[in-house]
């Protein structure tokens, strides 16, 4: 968790704006990959936008249009959320904004779990989902390694013993007949 002392999108942030506004001009940004809804406007921000280091002071001040943002989100048809932060707060914030009984929240991390195992279920979350994962990349980061499986037919033998009906004898385990199959 990220320990602050005051909070942000309020006033308190005012005092800290103009430092925070040179760290941000400092930063490089690129341009997005994938359309970002800003929780400033609650629409689609602009690849400028995302880009100026003015925006993201505006981010730390102004309040947060969260039902906005997530019912922006819906109408564009996204029906999975995945939250990428240390709790699954706004997964379950998210479900009461929309409307869509059919979307999905995935928290990445659980407070109450380890960071690679809540990682890993919600990745197998995203992909149950329907998502399509580069699972080169998802092995690779997670430490695993590929491993070939047999191109022979896997043989099957049987190591149960047949079981025959009838009246078990127990006597020899000290116990008297049950009458019982």
């Amino acid at each position: 968790a990220l320990k602050v002392s005051h909070a942000f999108h309020s006033a308190h942030m005012d005092t800290m704006l103009a430092e925070f506004g040179e760290v941000a001009a400092s930063c490089t940004f690129s341009k997005p990959r994938i359309a970002v809804v800003s929780n400033v406007t609650g629409k689609e921000a602009s690849a400028e936008e995302l880009q100026s280091p003015a925006y993201w002071v505006r981010h730390v001040r102004e309040a947060v249009r969260f039902v906005d943002g997530m019912q922006r989100l819906s109408a564009m048809g996204v029906k999975s959320f995945v939250e990428c932060g240390p709790r699954g707060v706004l997964c379950a914030m998210g479900a009461g904004c929309i409307d869509d009984t059919s979307a999905r929240f995935i928290a990445s991390h659980r407070k109450t779990q380890g960071e690679l195992g809540s990682l890993r279920r919600a990745i197998g979350q995203v992909y149950v989902a329907g998502h399509a994962l580069d699972w080169d990349v998802v092995v690779k980061e997670l430490g695993g390694q590929w491993v070939d499986l047999p191109t022979y037919a896997f043989q099957r033998q049987r190591y149960w013993l047949d079981a025959k009906p009838g009246i078990a004898d127990v006597t020899a385990a000290g116990l008297s007949p049950a009458e019982h199959p």
